[in-house]
């Protein structure tokens, strides 16, 4: 059976289970706290391998002015899209009226990142930098092991490919390993998410189910202002090229990334589609989309922000301002960092989660409406690759009539 046929089956259970037991469903608590586990102690790990492995990588995909520009319109539009997600999040609030912080038995872990609570700017930043290398993965503190992966990314650089091949082949087969061992986990959030919900719903009642769908709706309210306000007006504006060709060459490769939830999966056909209606070269399309296959991700990003805030308004602590910039900055390192594998963005979400000091626990709340969630991150994340080819040959002067496939 499909592992979102099980979530919604674990759905409906643990709502039934949690109104039905009250506040004697928290005796589910040790299965949610044993699934956070598994995935609290692949973090760290993970977050150093994967970004470690993407910086060392960067210097190959970004040689020439395609790869750069392709590069530099993919930075853009996220850091743009995790700002209009963070803006809609704590402006539309859908977190707000459902106050779960007094659930006795869903606490905050204290082995949990450090929380940024009460901290300024300035002390986050400064905390950055660990006390030693060690105590950064002891401690489990996503943004010192953040800098540690960027600080090796950059030496391995520096080193050269030769002196270091022999360490990435390691470090890539230790990626593949971390990977697996999050499938086997993932395989896990029926069991996670039926006994979150049971112990959520029977201790704070039916209101959760409610700002649930707020928070789907300001996913889409979102997305559906990053995708129209910055990539059409990339197209538009600033690569003078019509949004019309842009929607015709979405119209054979939408339905099978929208049906398989995978943007790669439609890869073959974007490659035809998108040289034909939009007139860019084939040469352009073939580095842009496989590109915006493998890093664009503008839409998972938004979803990722949401849900943090979404998260930290549930559990009654509200983000600052300068934690608000510290979940941008961090969410802009880790969407480059975590690997476009099933169940990705669910790891991501917790290492923002971590980074925040908020209580992983919630992450499994997510995953309760994770299905439409996907399909709406996947189109958007579509539209994005497209926007980002049709600038890419636009602004590289590599761009003609449509209809006419040029190499």
């Amino acid at each position: 059976m499909p592992l979102h046929i099980l979530v919604l089956i674990a759905i409906a259970g643990g709502i039934l289970t949690g109104v039905v037991l009250g506040e004697a469903a928290s005796v589910l608590q040790p299965i949610a706290d044993l699934f956070v586990q598994l995935l609290r102690m692949l973090i760290a790990p993970l977050i150093f391998v994967t970004l470690g492995l993407a910086i060392t990588g960067i210097r190959g995909r970004t040689a020439g002015a395609i790869g750069i520009r392709a590069f530099l319109y993919n930075l853009g539009t996220l850091a743009a899209a995790l700002a209009i997600g963070i803006a809609f999040a704590v402006w539309l609030g859908p977190g707000r009226g459902v106050d779960l912080s007094a659930l006795g038995g869903m606490p905050s872990d204290p082995g949990d990142a450090v929380a940024a609570s009460g901290r300024s700017l300035h002390d986050i930043v400064v905390g950055i930098v660990p006390s030693s290398i060690g105590r950064a993965f002891v401690d489990g503190d996503v943004l010192q092991v953040l800098f540690l992966a960027i600080l090796f990314g950059f030496t391995v650089n520096a080193l050269g490919r030769d002196r270091t091949r022999p360490l990435l082949e390691v470090l890539r087969v230790v990626n593949a390993v971390l990977y697996r061992i999050v499938g086997w986990v993932v395989q896990l959030a029926p069991l996670g998410v039926f006994a979150i919900l049971a112990s959520v719903v029977g201790q704070s009642g039916l209101g959760i189910l409610g700002a649930l769908g707020w928070y789907v709706g300001v996913c889409l309210i979102a997305t559906t202002a990053h995708v129209a306000g910055v990539h059409g007006g990339a197209v538009r504006l600033l690569a003078g090229q019509p949004l019309g060709n842009l929607l015709r060459g979405l119209r054979e490769p939408l339905p099978i990334a929208f049906a398989s939830v995978s943007t790669a999966a439609a890869l073959p056909v974007s490659m035809v589609a998108v040289p034909r209606e939009t007139g860019i070269s084939q040469r352009i399309a073939g580095f842009a989309l496989p590109f915006g296959a493998a890093a664009g991700r503008d839409s998972s990003g938004i979803y990722q922000v949401v849900s943090v805030v979404t998260i930290a308004q549930l559990v009654g602590e509200p983000l600052s301002i300068s934690q608000l910039v510290v979940l941008w900055f961090t969410a802009i390192l880790s969407s480059w960092a975590v690997s476009a594998v099933p169940g990705a963005s669910f790891v991501n979400l917790t290492i923002l989660l971590g980074a925040m000091g908020l209580p992983v626990h919630f992450s499994a709340l997510v995953l309760a409406v994770e299905r439409p969630l996907d399909h709406l991150r996947t189109t958007g994340n579509l539209i994005g690759q497209f926007s980002n080819a049709v600038f890419t040959g636009a602004t590289t002067g590599e761009v003609g009539p449509p209809g006419k496939v040029r190499g």
